[in-house]
C-alpha cells in the first residue's frame, strides 16, 4: 500500500497521488511529486466528494477510495509515445493540433514530424523550462497536455478553441474594454 502524504512530502507517491486526482479532475497542475497546496486542496475536495474527513492527509482510508476509481485506469507508463523528426501519424496530428493552439506552431496539421514541427517542440520546451531536445518525450506530453486543457477550460461556453484565429497586434491598434 501507499504511504501516508501531506502537505510537505515528496516523492514518487506523491506523483502518484497528483495523476490519481489529475484524471479524477481533483487537480490540474503539474505532476512534479511534491506536495503543495494545490494537491492539498484536491485531496480536501476529493475527501469532502467521498463523505470522509476532510484533513487533506491521504491517509489508508483515502488511498482505498481514491484507487477505487482509478486502479484501472492508471498506468505507470504513459500511452503517448516519444516523438522526433521523421516520426508521422495521430500523435503528430495531435501534437501539432495543440501546439498550434498554444502558438508555438504555425505550419499545416498534417501528421509529420518535420523541420518546423521540431522547432515548434523546441520553442514549446524551452519557453517552459525543459531540455529543448526536439523531441516529445514523457516530460513534453505531460506539459503540453495540461497546458492545453487548461487551455480549452477557458473557451468560452464550450467552443472550441480550434475555430478561433490569431490577431497580432500592430503598431497604431488600439485595446479597450467596453462596458455592458
Amino acid at each position: 500500500m501507499y504511504e501516508t502524504l501531506q502537505l510537505g512530502d515528496i516523492g514518487d507517491d506523491v506523483k502518484i497521488l497528483q495523476e490519481k486526482l489529475k484524471r479524477l479532475d481533483y487537480y490540474n497542475a503539474l505532476i512534479t511529486g511534491s506536495f503543495g497546496l494545490s494537491l492539498e486542496a484536491g485531496v480536501r475536495a476529493f475527501q469532502k466528494d467521498n463523505q470522509l474527513p476532510i484533513t487533506g492527509i491521504v491517509d489508508d482510508e483515502t488511498w482505498e477510495i481514491l484507487n477505487n476509481y482509478t486502479e484501472s485506469k492508471i498506468s505507470p507508463i504513459s500511452v503517448y509515445p516519444t516523438l522526433s523528426l521523421g516520426s508521422s501519424g495521430n500523435f503528430v496530428t495531435d501534437l501539432q493540433t495543440k501546439l498550434k493552439a498554444l502558438l508555438y506552431y504555425t505550419g499545416d496539421v498534417n501528421g509529420n514530424f518535420d523541420l518546423e514541427t521540431e522547432l515548434s517542440v523546441k520553442r514549446f520546451q524551452l519557453n517552459n523550462e525543459i531540455t529543448a531536445s526536439g523531441t516529445v518525450n514523457n516530460e513534453t506530453w505531460n506539459l503540453l497536455n495540461t497546458l492545453y486543457g487548461n487551455l480549452r477550460d477557458c473557451a468560452i461556453d464550450g467552443e472550441d478553441i480550434d475555430d478561433y484565429t490569431t490577431y497580432t497586434v500592430q503598431n497604431g491598434d488600439r485595446i479597450f474594454m467596453v462596458n455592458n
